[in-house]
């Protein structure tokens, strides 16, 4: 075998190359992204697998001369690359490469914020529990006679606490949320003195 070769290293749960590179040590290079790249994207990667008992699997794409070496790694990249396999070589990300993947991650910053204000949401309603269960009761459409009549307690009970008023027991309070799908769990407050 040649000391100078184009190498594949393959998802072993997709079967999807995620990297090409060359080598002018044989397989010795591709066997060292198993255990440390100089491609923080595969390091990741490698990790994420390894944590699953998993390991990339290494291909020889073509054997090659020294002279030819670059334009033959970049002809497998941008042959993989039109086979829609997502690689990690950083020479994809250039220009609208690199356009594409800001838009990419522009897009899910936002998906994440809103999810964020979500739940920004979901906490404020928590702390005001009898606005939580309000809500939560009109979401499942349930009418407050009958989640009285579910928790065995007086409509006019179920009135006053979604209104703030009133004094609820604890186990009223748990009752409740447990027709509603929902679980109170009390922590204790830590002092610092």
């Amino acid at each position: 075998m040649s000391e100078y070769l184009i190498y594949g290293l393959r998802c072993p749960k997709t079967d999807e190359y995620r990297y090409i590179g060359k080598s002018s040590s044989g397989l010795k290079r591709a066997k060292a992204h198993l255990t440390f790249s100089h491609n923080e994207s595969v390091n990741h990667w490698v990790m994420e697998l390894r944590e699953q008992g998993l390991c990339p699997l290494i291909d020889v794409l073509e054997e090659c001369c020294e002279d030819n070496l670059l334009v033959k790694e970049k002809f497998w990249i941008q042959f993989y690359e039109s086979k829609g396999c997502r690689l990690m070589n950083s020479i994809i990300y250039k220009g609208s490469a690199i356009e594409k993947l800001q838009q990419d991650i522009s897009e899910e910053q936002e998906k994440l914020n809103e999810m964020l204000q979500d739940l920004k949401s979901e906490v404020a309603e928590l702390s005001e529990i009898h606005t939580f269960i309000r809500n939560r009761r009109k979401n499942l459409k349930i009418t407050q006679e009958d989640l009285a009549e579910l928790v065995q307690v007086s409509t006019k009970t179920i009135f006053q606490i979604e209104k703030g008023e009133g004094n609820p027991s604890y186990s009223t309070i748990m009752k409740i949320l447990d027709v509603l799908g929902f679980t109170l769990v009390p922590r204790l407050k830590v002092m610092n003195h």
